[in-house]
């Protein structure tokens, strides 16, 4: 963000992190467009109607992709036929349209580039299920073009299904492969964006307004600096674990909760506070969240408790425990 607003850029085009581009416009940015496959390095090759039984992972297992090193580990002791490493664009590409399933896993809930890579070869993209911010949902549609896994348990489910389902995989990798060619060619995105910046509309589906936390208003108990510091904070802790959980008191800034309702992992609760009104900011902005009593917020170990700092005495009185506390 300081990069941005120090170099004073007229357009900002986010290629992956939809989910991230609502900080830019908050920010005061005007031009702001996700064009997701705008970098893609296109590898065809020929459609095959017969593939090994195999699951392909094709990119890094490192530090920096904890729970894509985790799945793979997980589906190796469970003796499930995967073959995962680094390699070329073209390796990567022969290995996706040759094998039954493609195995993806974000790094933490984006829409990555391994997305149009593995259609672009016609591969079944088997993929983490992202947030509805992060916008998978208006390029596929999830059973028909692609498939995707929330928990370590459905996966196992789905690659034991499509492993013996040969027929129901080549299915949806054809539906998925047709939806490439005919939307996500990287030349018709650069098209997209050559278009944009000669003055044309944006198709409404790349506008980073779409994303209706543009649009939410503001707390001025809270700064856009401090929302993306508690964001960072929580996001962190999402990279490493499978499932985040976080207590939100009811009349905390309500953007925090819509900050971080893009990460997909993150279970989100309000407490049902003695002296909770409807009228709470958060219950306003979030009537969607789960509600939880005060006797089990006290028992239960939370990763994050965010509150509000005019009732901080509250927090210590009624010993809330968790692993961070997020004064606001």
């Amino acid at each position: 963000m300081a990069y941005a607003r120090s170099e004073a850029f007229e357009f900002i085009i986010g290629p992956y992190d939809r989910h991230h581009l609502h900080w830019f416009v908050e920010a005061g940015f005007g031009n702001v467009a996700w064009i997701p496959g705008a970098t893609l390095h296109h590898v065809p090759f020929p459609w095959l109607h017969q593939r090994e039984p195999r699951l392909a992972m094709v990119g890094q297992l490192g530090k920096f992709h904890p729970r894509r090193a985790r799945l793979v580990s997980l589906l190796q002791q469970q003796g499930l036929p995967i073959m995962a490493g680094t390699g070329s664009r073209e390796v990567a590409a022969q290995l996706y349209a040759q094998s039954r399933i493609s195995f993806n896993c974000s790094l933490n809930g984006d829409l990555n580039l391994r997305i149009f890579e593995i259609l672009g070869a016609g591969g079944f993209l088997l993929t983490d299920r992202l947030s509805q911010e992060s916008g998978l949902d208006l390029l596929l549609e999830d059973g028909t073009e692609y498939v995707s896994y929330g928990s370590c348990d459905e996966l196992l489910d789905k690659v034991r299904f499509y492993l013996e389902h040969p027929k129901e995989a080549l299915a949806i990798a054809e539906q998925g492969y047709i939806k490439f060619l005919r939307c996500h060619l990287p030349e018709r995105k650069l098209k997209v964006i050559r278009d944009w910046l000669a003055g044309n509309a944006l198709d409404p589906v790349y506008e980073a307004r779409r994303d209706q936390r543009t649009v939410m208003g503001t707390d001025p108990r809270v700064t856009l600096e401090q929302r993306m510091a508690i964001y960072e904070a929580i996001q962190d802790v999402h990279l490493h674990k499978e499932n985040v959980t976080i207590l939100i008191h009811p009349q905390a800034p309500f953007q925090i909760a819509r900050d971080v309702s893009d990460l997909p992992r993150a279970q989100i609760f309000v407490l049902d506070f003695p002296e909770s009104s409807a009228h709470d900011p958060l219950r306003t902005a979030r009537p969607d969240l789960a509600q939880v009593a005060l006797p089990r917020a006290t028992s239960t170990a939370w990763d994050f408790v965010i509150w509000p700092a005019s009732r901080i005495e509250e927090l210590s009185s009624h010993q809330i425990s968790a692993a961070s506390r997020l004064v606001v």
